[in-house]
C-alpha cells in the first residue's frame, strides 16, 4: 500500500491540530504503579541525541544554545551587530567599534563550541577520546533530542498511550559508534524494561538501529508489534562521504563554524561508515559516480566527455584508497564491519523490514526535487585541447567535484532509500514535509496513533496468570483455584476456576496496589469458559472502587446484589455459549466507573463452574467521531484455534460492537460479509443491538449459511456503520476488525 498526502497552509495544520487535541481527550492516562507490558519506544536520528561529558553538554555544545533555534538553524537576530549592539552594548556606538566587538563575541561563542564539539573526535583508530555519555531517556527538562525535535511526538504518545500497561520511551543513543553496537544497546534496553511487546517509532537513523534489533533474532522480531520508520536512509546515502571530502554536515552556517571540525570527525566517527550506500542502493536506487573527464578549451568553455560508475565492489575498493582509510587498518575494519551489518539485514533473502508490520513514512516536496550528494570517489581528470586538438592528459589540482543530482526526497534522504527501494510496500508520502519535521507534523503523529490503536485494542491485562500486586483475596462457597489445563489456558497463563456449588458463589481479591483508572470510553472486558456440563444460571462480574456496587450480569437474575437496571446490576444479556472462550465486554459508563479508581474484581456465579481467564480495559477510539468497531468476532475466537473454516451449511455467532454518537445512522449498522475476489457487494445481516447508550453499542447476529445462500469460497466479515458529519454532507464508515474465514 502506498499513500501520498499533500499538506498545504496553515488552515490544515491547525486543523489537525484541533482533531489531535480532541483524539488526546478520548484516552485514558493511568500511572497505578510501575508495572508495564507494553512499550512504544521513539528512536532519534544521527546527531538527534544531546552528548555530554559530564555536566557539560558537547552535542550541540553548550556554548550555542543562546544563538540556535528550535530549528537547529542560527537564529536570525543572535550573532548579528543590531542584536549585540542592542543588548550587549552601550547604545551611541560607533558603527566600526559595534563591528568590531561584534566580530570578537561572535569569535568567541564559535571558539569555545568548537573546543566543546572537539570533545567529541576519535583517534585514528576509531575509539573516543573522551569519556562521552548521553541524554537520559526520561526527560528532566522537558526536552527530547538534541533541539527537542522529538517532543511533540513524545507528548503526544505519552499523552494518548502511557498507562500501567505501557510505557512510553525515548531511546537516546551515542550516534557516532557503530549502529551494530547501538542495535545491541536497544536490546539491553528494551529487555531491562521487561517489555512483552514493543512499538518502534524511528527518525532517519533511527530506522537502521531499529533494523539492526531485527536482525539480531527471531525473539527480537517476535516483540515488534509495529515499526515506523520515518525518513530513514534504508539502503544508506550517499552524503557522508561528501562529509568526508568537504565537512558540510547541515547545509547552513553551521558548516562555516564546524566544516574543518566535521571533516575530520567523519573520516573516523564508526556510524560514517554505516550511513554509506550498502549494495541494494546500487540495486534499487541508483550508481556510484566514479570519475569523469572533462575536455578543457583555450576559451574557458569546457565539456564533459566521459563519466565511468562502479558497481559496489569496486567502489568500497576505491573508498579503501582514500589516504585515512589505508592508513589505518582499524578505519577499514570499521568500514567492513559496516558492510557486513548491511547485509545481515537480509536474512535468507528476506528483508527484515519485511519480517514485522512495517510502516515507511517520507517527506518531500509537492512537485519539487532537491540536490542529493553523489558519489565522486576520483579525481577530475581532465584533457587539454588546443584548437579542437587533443594534447596530454594530465590532472589537475587534485579537488573533488561536489556531484548532486536532483532527486524526489524530504531534503536529506532520496527517496529511493526512503522507499527501501520498493520492497516495503507500506508507504505513506508526505509532501512539503521535510527531513527534520517528519517527527514533528501533526499529521503523521495522528497516523502513528491510529496505527497503534487500531493494532492494540485489547488494552490493559489487568489480571494475566496472575493476581494484581499486593491485593488481598477472599472467597464465599468457592476457591481461587489456578489451572492451565481443562480447559487449556490462553496464551500459555494461568486461568483462575470457579468450585462447584448450586447457589451464590464468588471469589474475589481486594485493596490491590496495582489500580487501573477507566473512563467512560472505555471497556471492562474479561475472558471466561463456561463449562458445557456445569453451565451457571447466572455470570456476574463485580468491581470494587471502595465499595461492591459496580456489576455487570449474563442469563438469568439470580444474585440479589444491588438494584436491577442501575450501575449496581446491569444486564449485559442472556449467558454466553458454553465450551469456548468468551470474551464479556462491559461499558465503563453501564457501571458508572468512569474516573474512578478500582483496586478490586469478584468472579461470581449462581450454580455452576466458570473458568476466568485475562481480565481487564480495552480503549476504544473514534477517529473523526466516525463510529469504530473494536471488535468483531466468532463465538471461539479467544479458542487457541480460531475459527479458519466452516462448513457451506453451518451457523455461528457473531460479536461485534461499536462507538457510537449522537449523528450515528443506526439504520446502517449491520454485519457484512463479502469475497474479496469478487466485485459483489456481498451478504449482510443486522445485528441485534444488547446494550447500548451514547458511547457504545454490543451486538451479535447469528449467520446462517445456509439460509444467505453462501457459496464455498473465501470470505471477509467485518461490521460496519455511517456516521453523516454535523453540518457536512461528508459520510464516515467505520468498519470493525475483519476476519478472513473459507466456506467449505
Amino acid at each position: 500500500m502506498s499513500r501520498i498526502i499533500n499538506i498545504k497552509g496553515v488552515r490544515q495544520i491547525i486543523a489537525f491540530l484541533v482533531l489531535l487535541t480532541v483524539m488526546i481527550s478520548n484516552f485514558t492516562i493511568v500511572r497505578a504503579d510501575n508495572y508495564y507490558k507494553k512499550g512504544i519506544i521513539v528512536i532519534p536520528g544521527h546527531i538527534g541525541t544531546r552528548l555530554y561529558e559530564g555536566s557539560t553538554k558537547v552535542w550541540p555544545p553548550q556554548a550555542m544554545d543562546p544563538y540556535i533555534d528550535s530549528n537547529g538553524n542560527p537564529t536570525e537576530q543572535s550573532l548579528t551587530g543590531k542584536y549585540i549592539a542592542a543588548n550587549l552594548l552601550l547604545p551611541g556606538l560607533g558603527t566600526l567599534i559595534v563591528n568590531r566587538l561584534v566580530e570578537k563575541k561572535t569569535q568567541e561563542v564559535y571558539s569555545s563550541a568548537r573546543n566543546q564539539f572537539s570533545r567529541l573526535e576519535f583517534d585514528t583508530n576509531g575509539n573516543p577520546k573522551y569519556n562521552i555519555t548521553t541524554e537520559p531517556s526520561v526527560s528532566k527538562d522537558g526536552i527530547y533530542g538534541t533541539i527537542n525535535t522529538y517532543g511533540p511526538i513524545m507528548t503526544k504518545l505519552k499523552q494518548v498511550f502511557e498507562s500501567t500497561s505501557c510505557e512510553v520511551c525515548f531511546f537516546p543513543y551515542d550516534w557516532r559508534l557503530s549502529f551494530e553496537e547501538t542495535a545491541k544497546k536497544l536490546q539491553e534496553f528494551i529487555n531491562n524494561k521487561g517489555f512483552d511487546s514493543v512499538t518502534l517509532v524511528a527518525h532517519s537513523a533511527g530506522g537502521l538501529v531499529a533494523a539492526g534489533y531485527l536482525a539480531l533474532s527471531e525473539d527480537n522480531r517476535k516483540k515488534v508489534e509495529t515499526l515506523f520508520n520515518l525518513g530513514t536512509p534504508n539502503f544508506g546515502i550517499p552524503k557522508p562521504f561528501e562529509v568526508m571530502q568537504s565537512g558540510n554536515y547541515f547545509g547552513n552556517e553551521l558548516d562555516d563554524i564546524f566544516r574543518s571540525q566535521f571533516k575530520e570527525f567523519s573520516r573516523y566517527t564508526p556510524s560514517t561508515y554505516y550511513l554509506l550506500p550498502s549494495r541494494k542502493y546500487i540495486d534499487y536506487v541508483g550508481k556510484y559516480m566514479s570519475h569523469i573527464n572533462k575536455a578543457v578549451y583555450p576559451n574557458g568553455t569546457s565539456e564533459i566527455t566521459e563519466t565511468t560508475f562502479l558497481d559496489f565492489n569496486e567502489t568500497t575498493e576505491q573508498i579503501k584508497k582514500e589516504s585515512f582509510i589505508s592508513a589505518n587498518s582499524a578505519i577499514g575494519a570499521i568500514f567492513d564491519d559496516a558492510i557486513r551489518f548491511q547485509d545481515s539485514l537480509f536474512i535468507n533473502g528476506t528483508y527484515v523490514l519485511n519480517m514485522v508490520d512495517t510502516h515507511l513514512i517520507e517527506g518531500g516536496s509537492d512537485g519539487k526535487t532537491f540536490a542529493v550528494s553523489t558519489l565522486n570517489f576520483l579525481k577530475r581528470k581532465y584533457t587539454y585541447k588546443s584548437d579542437g586538438h587533443s594534447t596530454l592528459l594530465g590532472y589537475r589540482t587534485p579537488i573533488y567535484d561536489s556531484f548532486t543530482t536532483t532527486s524526489d526526497c524530504d531534503g536529506t534522504i532520496p527517496s529511493g532509500s526512503a522507499r527501501a527501494g520498493g520492497l516495503v510496500s507500506n508507504i505513506t508520502t508526505y509532501k512539503n514535509v521535510m527531513h527534520m519535521d517528519l517527527p514533528k507534523t501533526p499529521e503523521i503523529i495522528i497516523q502513528i496513533i491510529e496505527t497503534i490503536k487500531a493494532k492494540s485494542n485489547k488494552g490493559y491485562a489487568w489480571i494475566s496468570g496472575s493476581i494484581p500486586s499486593s491485593a488481598s483475596t477472599g472467597a464465599d462457597y468457592d476457591s481461587w483455584n489456578w489451572v492451565d489445563e481443562n480447559p487449556k489456558a490462553l496464551k500459555n497463563r494461568y486461568s483462575h476456576q470457579s468450585s462447584l456449588y448450586d447457589g451464590m458463589h464468588q471469589h474475589y481479591f481486594y485493596n490491590s496496589s496495582n489500580k487501573i483508572l477507566p473512563y467512560d470510553s472505555q471497556v471492562l472486558y474479561c475472558n471466561v469458559f463456561i463449562d458445557p456440563a456445569n453451565p451457571p444460571k447466572e455470570l456476574m462480574l463485580q468491581w470494587n472502587d471502595g465499595s461492591w456496587e459496580h456489576r455487570a450480569y449474563w442469563g438469568e437474575d439470580k444474585i440479589n446484589f444491588g438494584t436491577n437496571g442501575s450501575v449496581s446490576r446491569r444486564y449485559m444479556g442472556p449467558l454466553p455459549k458454553t465450551g469456548m472462550w468468551i470474551r464479556l465486554e462491559v461499558p465503563v459508563q453501564s457501571v458508572g466507573l468512569g474516573g474512578r479508581t478500582i483496586s478490586g474484581m469478584a468472579f461470581t456465579l449462581y450454580g455452576g463452574r466458570v473458568t476466568w481467564g485475562e481480565a481487564g480495559i480495552m480503549d476504544n477510539y473514534t477517529l473523526n467521531n466516525a463510529p469504530t468497531a473494536t471488535s468483531c468476532y466468532f463465538d471461539n475466537l479467544l479458542t487457541s484455534s480460531p475459527i479458519s473454516s466452516i462448513s457451506e451449511n453451518s451457523s455461528f455467532k457473531v460479536h461485534t460492537s461499536f462507538n457510537t454518537n449522537p449523528s450515528i445512522d443506526l439504520k446502517s449498522l449491520k454485519i457484512r460479509i463479502y469475497n474479496p475476489n469478487s466485485r459483489s457487494s456481498g451478504y449482510t445481516v443486522l445485528p441485534t443491538i444488547t446494550y447500548q447508550d451514547k458511547y457504545k453499542y454490543i451486538g451479535t447476529a447469528d449467520i446462517d449459511l445456509a439460509a444467505l445462500r453462501i457459496p464455498k469460497g473465501t470470505y471477509i466479515l467485518d461490521c460496519i456503520s455511517n456516521y453523516k458529519k454535523v453540518n457536512s454532507n461528508t459520510i464516515y464508515i467505520g468498519y470493525s476488525e475483519k476476519i478472513s474465514f473459507t466456506v467449505n
